[in-house]
């Protein structure tokens, strides 16, 4: 009698609890990405159910995300009753394969993306099989699909995720610099710029470009008042016109206590002697060593030269030293109190181009708002410089 060969048993594949954690997590997140009511009811109740036991479970053996699980169970528990008061008026809807928002873009665009319904089963079928294949392979996968959706944002999320895997960082940044245009498309420039801005820091293509253009829109759209992202930092519009920005830093150059030996630009002079605007070492850090390390090639290029007249103590008659001509300064007593209202509580304690009651102090703006013209010692904390600045948004 023949032998009956026998059919060999399928190895089955033991997963640990962190990756049943991350598939569990890519799951949850490739819903957004389907979606019939039904399908994502379904789905929701089940991760509702595997994550309170994957909960259970690190009880005994603990994990990296184990406390999420007991919040992320309760999450899905709430959006599964979401679904289920919908279900009687869905439960004969075929599933959607692609969210609303994706055939919204698609009709404005104009195209039959007959290429997006085939990925788009595609997704469905990898959701399905989520649970059977280790989590970086199918992060994968699913981040594919969802750049192939142009659901930019995800992907990106997605491949940033993956960290080493694969080519999963070279596709990080593809997909955020395709997100980033497209957030320019839709007028959506502060976000736009801080994407193309953290891409411009690997210099990747030509982000550092777009993160100075987008930046000139910003400045073209913006009133006194507003604060917008300029370089490392964030500003404060002053005055616009003539196709230019006045901006002030909303942050100023200060240390976090007194005792602590001056940073660079902290305080006007490095030691106590007579000095005006014009040699002073704050002014060589401003445009110097400040600007270098604040802004990007493209936005230097954007600072305007200012003519600066030299500005005398009005009170005691202490002259100002020379005219000068900088990129980056500190206002004198009559740009304070023109633009104080603009800068509010920002005005305060603010160190002047003036010089004191002798060229060893420097006159400012107190908490009072009035120009105290007595003065400062230059060479100590207790006033703050803010840096100022000309920008030509217009070409």
């Amino acid at each position: 009698m023949a032998k009956v060969k026998k059919k060999k048993k399928q190895e089955e594949i033991i997963l640990t609890p962190e990756e049943k954690f991350a598939q569990l997590v890519a799951l949850k997140k490739a819903t957004r990405c389907i979606l019939g009511i039904e399908d994502e009811y379904n789905i929701y109740v089940r991760l509702t159910k595997d994550f309170a036991e994957l909960g259970r479970e690190a009880e005994q053996s603990p994990f990296e995300g184990a406390e999420q699980c007991a919040s992320l169970s309760e999450e899905c528990s709430r959006r599964a009753e979401e679904l289920k008061r919908k279900l009687p008026d869905q439960k004969e809807e075929i599933s959607r394969t692609v969210t609303t928002t994706l055939k919204e873009k698609e009709k404005t665009s104009g195209k039959k993306g007959k290429g997006i319904w085939i990925f788009a089963g595609i997704l469905i079928l990898a959701v399905i099989a989520v649970i059977s294949y280790k989590a970086d392979p199918t992060r994968y996968l699913i981040a594919g699909m969802e750049r192939s959706l142009s659901l930019k944002k995800y992907a990106m999320e997605s491949y940033y995720h993956l960290g080493d895997y694969r080519d999963s960082k070279e596709k990080a940044k593809e997909t955020r610099y395709e997100y980033a245009s497209s957030l320019e498309e839709d007028g959506e420039w502060e976000e736009a710029r801080e994407l193309f801005y953290r891409l411009s820091r690997e210099e990747y293509q030509d982000s550092a470009d777009r993160v100075v253009a987008v930046e000139k829109k910003i400045m073209a759209e913006a009133e006194p008042g507003k604060t917008i992202p300029f370089g490392a930092s964030r500003w404060i519009v002053m005055d616009k016109k003539d196709g230019s920005v006045f901006l002030a830093r909303t942050r100023t150059i200060q240390g976090k206590h007194a005792e602590e030996a001056p940073i660079p630009g902290e305080v006007y002079e490095g030691s106590a002697r007579k000095v005006t605007w014009d040699n002073s070492s704050l002014r060589s850090f401003l445009n110097d060593s400040f600007i270098r390390e604040e802004f990007l090639t493209g936005e230097q290029a954007a600072i305007q030269d200012t003519r600066l007249v030299r500005a005398d103590n009005k009170e005691y008659g202490t002259k100002g030293g020379k005219d000068t001509t900088d990129k980056v300064y500190i206002m004198d007593d009559e740009e304070i109190m023109k633009y104080a209202g603009v800068l509010g509580n920002k005005a305060k304690s603010l160190r002047l181009r003036n010089p004191g009651y002798d060229q060893s102090s420097t006159a400012y703006f107190s908490h009072l708002k009035e120009v105290v013209y007595y003065g400062f010692p230059v060479d100590q904390k207790g006033v703050y410089n803010r840096p100022v600045l000309w920008v030509r948004f217009e070409d």
